[in-house]
């Protein structure tokens, strides 16, 4: 075992042994490289570490909370686990494995510039750049009080934690089973590529999550707090529109009582967009619920998509593609607390009523489940075409009865 008490001081520094413990100084003046091996057991320190580039290994933990001045980790190797605090900025330049769990917590920008692998994995800081991999094979915590993102990617079932500014995860490699609890200071965009679970409390003031052509699902009891605006009033649109605030979601299936709402209460916005032929299925009984939440749903492409379930709603907008075929929607539920067959005539679907489309039974947009045609107006007075008379008996006199005349005969 090897145990530092007093200063250890070089431009490269190797320490080794079979536990090492450090409750001094280890400095290689922060522009230097420093390796820790403890060959069969742990490495614990709590003194200083003022290293440049940090690498090593242990069999057992590695536990690293002094006053730390750690520029970058290289290639480490924690096969109990690693807990680093550090006092500034750090890049992970790795590759580094923690075995069952990775600790990481510094004030300044954290770089993820090489993989990071553990079996949790929690990453407190000021920010943090994805440049490369991080795989947290149980679940992994971000607290990062400013902004996330990077060409970098996230592979694990589950994602918690919050970020005071953005969130983008859109690279396109990521993994990432569930997003349970997480809240952003603006933006929580998230491009997956494969199947993924909403829970808990999502907060996002402009909330992206594409599986596409994988399954967006969200389970019972989630809320998803979010930004909008009210309908404009009798809008008519070409297409399904966009904001810069609400919750935009593809291919969607939801899990027993869902709600929607605004951090300040007041409007929001849930649009979901179905990939062609994909299906949106709300829960058939609780549904989804959102008192002052204007819900779009898009099922574009040439093979229409199908919506169902149930849904309570402050407006309901249904896009489809002219002249598409198959799908349509079999909704149940209330639009502006209006139940029962009534609520079909305050929907909108664009471009025009279409009786695939339906809810509580009744085509969208319609009055009283009927869909009103466009009718031409005529060019002239149509009562010009009639004329008008009266039966009579043979026996009747002819002068009580003016001629039969129209505007044809002059």
């Amino acid at each position: 075992d090897l145990s530092v008490t007093g200063t250890v001081g070089a431009g490269s520094i190797l320490l080794s042994g079979r536990n090492l413990a450090i409750s001094g100084l280890v400095s290689d003046g922060g522009a230097g490289s420093t390796s820790l091996i403890a060959t069969g057991g742990s490495i614990a320190e709590s003194g200083r570490l003022i290293i440049g580039a940090l690498s090593g290994s242990s069999a057992g933990a590695t536990s690293l909370v002094g006053a730390n001045a750690i520029a970058a980790l290289d290639a480490f190797t924690a096969g109990g686990g690693l807990t680093l605090d550090d006092g500034g900025n750090l890049t992970v330049v790795g590759p580094v494995s923690a075995g069952p769990a990775a600790q990481i917590s510094l004030p300044g920008a954290l770089t993820l510039a090489g993989p990071l692998t553990a079996g949790v994995v929690t990453l407190n800081a000021g920010s943090l750049a994805l440049d490369s991999t991080l795989t947290g094979s149980g679940s992994i915590h971000l607290t990062i009080g400013g902004d996330v993102g990077g060409p970098g990617s996230i592979d694990t079932p589950q994602l918690t934690g919050s970020s005071g500014g953005a969130t983008n995860l859109t690279s396109g490699g990521n993994r990432i089973g569930a997003i349970d609890t997480y809240s952003v200071g603006s933006v929580l965009n998230v491009v997956d590529g494969e199947d993924i679970t909403l829970a808990g409390v999502i907060t996002a003031p402009l909330l992206e999550v594409n599986a596409a052509p994988h399954q967006v699902t969200i389970a019972n009891g989630t809320t998803i707090v979010t930004g909008g605006i009210a309908r404009p009033a009798d809008a008519r649109f070409t297409q399904a529109p966009t904001y810069e605030v609400g919750a935009y979601l593809s291919d969607f299936v939801q899990q027993g009582a869902v709600s929607v709402t605004s951090p300040t209460g007041g409007y929001s916005i849930l649009e979901i967009t179905t990939s062609s032929g994909g299906n949106i299925a709300f829960d058939p009984k609780a549904g989804l619920t959102g008192q002052k939440t204007w819900m779009i749903l898009n099922l574009p492409g040439q093979i229409s998509g199908f919506a169902s379930g149930n849904v309570f709603v402050r407006w309901l907008d249904v896009f489809y593609a002219p002249g598409s075929s198959g799908g349509g929607a079999s909704l149940g539920g209330s639009i502006n607390g209006i139940t029962g067959q009534a609520a079909a005539g305050a929907g909108f679907i664009h471009s025009a009523a279409d009786t695939r489309f339906r809810i509580n039974a009744c085509a969208i947009a319609s009055v009283n489940c009927i869909i009103l045609p466009v009718e031409v107006l005529p060019l002239t007075n149509p009562l010009e075409e009639f004329s008008i008379g009266s039966l009579f008996g043979s026996d009747d006199d002819d002068q009580f009865f003016l001629p039969l005349v129209s505007r044809r005969d002059y």
